[in-house]
């Protein structure tokens, strides 16, 4: 369809529309003429993006629609439009008047040979631009990213951050949504704490997928993570990667979220499922290439004494973590707390670390270990996660003994409440509180 005004597209605009921090990243794209190709799991909002891109065109940036440029939507999950699209119908928009066409495709993977269909009308010098996503992250990197070399611009779209929490949350309160666990008062100081309290809490309870953060309760929270991990399972793994032994791929996500930030041991899970080591690896290949977990693998210089070998596992959402494992406990009573704020740390390093950082751990065969490690300019950082309250700095014999090994000018322990510093044989070992990590840090401007 053709859009031409906002009313073209409010319906497709969520209730609680927040703006995503990945936006301006996006229409700083918009003029050139590589096609953006939006990459994500499915329900983190892509589509939403694409109608926020459009709003955006419409009415915050005229300068970009200018009189000669049209903006038209597909949605390959629609039949009449799966139905129209191919190059002749293109190559006719493109020739119907001289104005230059925007055209958004959504569910991109749908289209058989989808990625030289786009090489192809990208190769014509149209004019025209081309900007895609696709739920289906596998089938549409198999289908687009090869034939797209030098092509396009890739931006891989998360779930929510915690300051997209916030803002849900506000929005939520001022479209008059109920939350049955929270009441925004004012804009005070102490009003901004709740506010960051209350976004934690959901993010390392419930996760951060839009739809669960804007839900009103807890119950519609687990409903839609379960909807949303079945969609996974039906959609992505049995009917695209056609996996014939669902019941061991579910338990291995089980297994993994049981022992989230610990050493993976890759024979003794093969063995725990009754699967062959190659079926493992591509499980876990399709775990990652789909956005459900990351491999951080170890730091290490001397191999007799260093782990070399077994990698740690994340996951991209803490909520399907939890599902996984049944648990959806406040981090203050749960067993497992150490390792959902690891995982949450990694998460925020995840976000705030572009270019070339590379996120290790470091553990030693005796048991000593540091839970992640950042190079910069070849130098190794140590970062700990400690979900613990503070009264004044303390730190592990782990992390000095890293320190005495590898003598680094800077340190980190991201903890629950304490800002402050003290410093351990040449080593200025920071503490940063949660809030203060997520809102404040900053790597670059520590490491001078």
């Amino acid at each position: 369809m053709e859009i031409k005004e906002i009313k073209d597209i409010r319906k497709f605009l969520p209730g609680v529309n927040v703006s995503r921090d990945i936006l301006p990243d996006i229409i700083n794209w918009i003029a050139e003429k590589e096609i953006i190709v939006l990459l994500g799991a499915r329900q983190v909002g892509k589509t939403t993006i694409i109608f926020q891109l459009i709003n955006h065109i419409l009415v915050q940036t005229a300068s970009l629609l200018k009189e000669k440029d049209e903006i038209h939507y597909l949605n390959l999950d629609f039949p009449e439009d799966k139905k129209i699209l191919n190059d002749d119908y293109i190559i006719k928009l493109a020739a119907k008047n001289k104005k230059r066409k925007i055209i958004f495709i959504d569910e991109m993977q749908r289209l058989e040979n989808s990625g030289l269909f786009l090489k192809y009308l990208y190769d014509l010098n149209l004019p025209i631009k081309l900007i895609v996503s696709g739920s289906s992250v596998l089938e549409l990197k198999s289908k687009v990213s090869e034939a797209l070399t030098g092509r396009k611009v890739i931006f891989n779209i998360a779930p929510f951050n915690i300051s997209e929490i916030i803002d849900s949350i506000v929005s939520m309160k001022k479209n008059n949504i109920p939350d049955n666990d929270f009441s925004n008062k004012d804009g005070s100081k102490s009003n901004q704490e709740t506010l960051f309290k209350k976004a934690f809490e959901t993010y390392t309870q419930y996760g951060s997928y839009p739809l669960v953060v804007i839900s009103s309760d807890n119950e519609k929270r687990h409903l839609r993570l379960k909807e949303i991990f079945t969609s996974y399972m039906e959609k992505d793994i049995k009917k695209f990667l056609e996996i014939k032994n669902e019941n061991a791929f579910t338990r291995l996500i089980t297994l993994l979220s049981a022992s989230s930030g610990s050493l993976i041991n890759m024979d003794e899970i093969s063995n725990t499922l009754s699967i062959h080591q190659v079926t493992l690896d591509n499980y876990f290949y399709y775990l990652e290439q789909t956005f459900i977990i990351d491999k951080v693998r170890p730091f290490f210089k001397n191999i007799r004494k260093e782990i070399v070998k077994s990698p740690k596992v994340y996951f991209n959402d803490i909520g399907i973590r939890n599902f996984a494992i049944n648990n959806f406990n406040n981090l203050d009573i749960r067993e497992d707390k150490g390792f959902v704020f690891e995982n949450f740390v990694y998460l925020i390093l995840k976000q705030k670390l572009t270019g070339s950082y590379k996120i290790n751990f470091w553990r030693t065969k005796a048991g000593a270990e540091v839970d992640f490690i950042i190079l910069k300019n070849l130098k190794p950082i140590p970062i700990e996660a400690k979900a613990k309250y503070f009264k004044k700095p303390a730190i592990t014999q782990s992390m000095r003994s890293f320190i005495n090994t590898y003598k680094p000018k800077i340190a980190f322990v991201i903890n629950l409440n304490l800002d402050n510093e003290i410093k351990i044989n040449g080593c200025m070992v920071k503490f940063i509180s949660t809030r203060s990590f997520v809102e404040g840090f900053d790597l670059a401007s520590e490491v001078k």
